[in-house]
Formats: C-alpha cells, sequence, structure tokens
C-alpha cells in the first residue's frame, strides 16, 4: 500500500483525528496523562504488548471527552501492523498526520450559515465519513476547507 492510500483511508483519518485531539487538547491532568500514554503506544513501537497499551489509551480517550477510535477503525490498524514488513513506519505516519498543524474545525450550523446550505446536509455528510470530521460529545466538527467548495 503506498503512503497516499494510507493518508486517504477513512480508518486512517479517524484515527489520526482521535490522536490529535489529545495531542491538541487542553492543558490538564487528564490530556498530560493521555499524551504520555500516546508515546508510550507510538514510540518506540514494540508489537509485544502494543495491543494492550493501545486499549488502555483508548479507555483514558474515551473518559476524558467521550472519544474513542472505533472497533473497525482499531481492526483496521492491527490488520495493517500485522501485515506490513515495517509496522513501525505506519505508527510514525499516524504520529507524523497528527501532529500536522491543524485547521480551524466549524460545526455544521456555521459552515452551513457560510456555504449557504442546511445544516442537516453538513451532520449527514460528517456521519457518512466526511475526510477530516470528527465528532466531539454529540457535536460534529468539519474542516473550514469545505466552506472555500
Amino acid at each position: 500500500m503506498r503512503y497516499s492510500d494510507f493518508l486517504e483511508n477513512k480508518h486512517f483519518r479517524s484515527i489520526t483525528n482521535a490522536i490529535r485531539s489529545i495531542l491538541h487538547g487542553e492543558p490538564s491532568a487528564e490530556f498530560a496523562t493521555a499524551r504520555d500514554m500516546l508515546i508510550d503506544v507510538t514510540w518506540p513501537y514494540i508489537a509485544g504488548d502494543w495491543r494492550e497499551r493501545f486499549a488502555a489509551l483508548q479507555t483514558v480517550m474515551l473518559e476524558m471527552h467521550g472519544t474513542s477510535i472505533n472497533v473497525d477503525d482499531v481492526q483496521w490498524l492491527l490488520t495493517q501492523l500485522n501485515t506490513l514488513d515495517r509496522p513501525d513506519a505506519l505508527v510514525s505516519l499516524l504520529m507524523a498526520h497528527a501532529t500536522a498543524p491543524v485547521e480551524e474545525l466549524l460545526t455544521p450550523v456555521e459552515i452551513a450559515e457560510l456555504t449557504g446550505t442546511a445544516e442537516s446536509t453538513w451532520r449527514n455528510k460528517a456521519a457518512a465519513g466526511l475526510p477530516g470530521a470528527i465528532k466531539k460529545g454529540k457535536q460534529w466538527l468539519i474542516p473550514q476547507r469545505y466552506a472555500a467548495n
């Protein structure tokens, strides 16, 4: 699989969005713990107990702000890690993408106002897997780049 295939993959994007929420979250003891766990899970990549450490990170993410990586995303990631010649390269790619500059995220109401479209259109697009859209609690957040289209 080429790097561009990973970058366009919905599971890859979901995972990096979840990681990004940890890295760019509000400073607090919980976020510091999650960041420490994230570093422990991703660097260096060690296959042995990775699943257990990743599951513990998932639990912390869910407790902090209701964000978690869904089962399909985790299964995709585990499949990739088990089949790639260099699974550490995928982990590095995940981290590089997750730490890239973050663009402003808008609510469906905000993006609907900017585009002259219905809020429900944007909620539906986000729920269907709009690249870059993330769900924080019950609220979808959509990258500002879609307002320009």
